[in-house]
């Protein structure tokens, strides 16, 4: 893909999910502080569009309804990482695919 353009978005979508839920954006900022190291919350949206970015590319999935599957894949995020408080990269990666397909 290599459309930095196109990953700004993801990452920007992302951001607005998480900055549009005052209530999940204080528990992931309290959360990403004590488990974390003090990780700033918009660092796990960063590698959640990072993610949902690659494995995109790597489905060779284009048509998509971006808005609607990024706003799914961040409430999937968020939800766990407030439930489990740390998410594993295979999990990201299990998430955005699952999202990617459900939307394609």
């Amino acid at each position: 893909m290599e459309n930095h353009i196109f990953y700004t978005e993801i990452r920007n979508q992302i951001v607005s999910e998480l900055l549009n839920s005052p209530g999940d954006l204080l528990k992931i900022k309290h959360i990403m502080h004590l488990e974390n190291g003090g990780q700033s919350h918009f660092s796990i949206c960063s590698e959640a569009a990072r993610v949902f970015y690659s494995v995109q590319d790597l489905s060779g999935i284009r048509m998509i309804n971006q808005s609607k599957a990024l706003s799914y894949y961040s409430k999937r995020i968020f939800k766990q990482l407030i439930q489990n408080k740390k998410l594993s990269g295979i999990e990201i990666i299990t998430i955005a695919s699952e999202t990617i397909q459900q939307f394609s």
